[in-house]
């Protein structure tokens, strides 16, 4: 393939000092695209309960065990696109958060979308831990969105330097129990 440049610059490797701000809290939701599709019930249910997730997770999508949601006009719609974050309600009223490697178009009633600020959070949850759904609307998704924006931008203009330019730091090493003296001796011969 071709490249613009013929090499890559050397700089430091780049470190970031403080965590990530996913934040914490219930996972929030904006209702739709088709919560038209289920009781008025379902979407109390939803918020008012938390659920677990199961060991049927993976990188398509989250199944979360709890109380089901109840459709209203049948669990089948025409499929159509899909977005991450999407939360599938199948037949059973159990419902599926999809997550990143989902599939592009689905025929289940779709009650919310997690907003994309949790996103992140809600991947790292494993099977076993309890959530909680909070309904909030666009404006404050795209809201929450942009604040989590600007405060990766502050955090990446903070990055300060992980190691010398071109060295690699033996002492760092040493301290992390990642290397002992036997390796200096080797690399001199002795």
């Amino acid at each position: 393939l071709p490249v613009r440049v013929a090499a890559a610059p050397v700089r430091a490797e780049l470190a970031c000092t403080q965590a990530l701000p996913y934040g914490d809290g219930p996972i929030r939701i904006v209702p739709g695209p088709q919560d038209d599709c289920f009781t008025a019930a379902a979407m109390e249910t939803l918020l008012g309960h938390d659920y677990v997730v199961t060991k049927e997770t993976d990188r398509m999508g989250m199944r979360l065990d709890g109380p089901a949601l109840e459709h209203s006009k049948g669990a089948d719609i025409v499929s159509d696109g899909i977005a991450t974050g999407c939360i599938q309600v199948p037949g059973a009223g159990m419902p599926i958060v999809l997550l990143a490697d989902h599939q592009t178009i689905g025929g289940y009633p779709k009650i919310a979308t997690v907003a994309s600020a949790d996103l992140p959070r809600l991947g790292q949850m494993v099977p076993g831990q309890r959530l909680h759904f909070a309904g909030i609307g666009v404006t404050q998704a795209e809201a929450l969105r942009r604040r989590q924006e600007a405060e990766f931008t502050r955090l990446i203009a903070g990055l300060s330097p992980a190691r010398p330019v071109g060295g690699i730091d033996i002492e760092a090493l040493r301290r992390e129990n990642l290397i002992d003296g036997m390796i200096d001796a080797l690399s001199r011969g002795q």
